[in-house]
């Protein structure tokens, strides 16, 4: 996307969220557009990342209590992003979500070879989202213990199941 490619960060950093927000506009106008939820998807976690992630991190070192709030707001942003994803893949398979819960390989198992290619940059971005939620929230138990559907989405975005790990 322009935003990807654009050498200026500040230039991309203040134009983000209002491509965010009219992202989100046309998915009230068509929820289940793949491509816009995708964009969603992809935006909050790159967005959550680049500018409030990071900020979170310079702030560490000269004002916890703002490093804090900007944690929560990047574990919101891509948590934000994450439900998009899902609900991508839950469009695509329906009940992938439910699944991912309680078994997460066999679920991302769900997604077949063929599925797989189309569907590798939502399960890459969902799982990046959901990793990313992870690591800014460490303290936070139930959130953590969400880590094997993130290992589970990245398995199957690369084509591996849990038995091709099994030496």
């Amino acid at each position: 996307s322009v935003y990807e490619t654009d050498d200026d960060l500040e230039l991309v950093g203040g134009a983000l969220p209002f491509g965010l927000k009219l992202t989100e506009s046309l998915l009230e106008q068509s929820p289940d557009h793949p491509g816009l939820l995708l964009t969603a998807c992809r935006g909050f976690t790159l967005y959550s990342y680049a500018y409030v992630a990071y900020e979170a991190e310079v702030q560490s070192e000269v004002d916890l209590d703002r490093a804090r709030a900007l944690r929560q707001r990047a574990r919101k942003l891509y948590l934000r992003g994450f439900r998009y994803g899902l609900r991508a893949l839950e469009r695509n398979h329906p009940g992938l979500e439910r699944a991912l819960l309680t078994d997460p390989a066999a679920a991302a198992a769900r997604v077949g070879p063929k599925q797989r290619t189309r569907d590798v940059p939502l399960l890459y971005w969902t799982a990046a989202a959901l990793g990313l939620a992870i690591s800014v929230a460490l303290d936070d138990a139930a959130l953590l213990a969400r880590l094997p559907e993130v290992e589970a989405l990245i398995d199957r975005a690369i084509g591996r199941r849990r038995r091709d790990l099994c030496v």
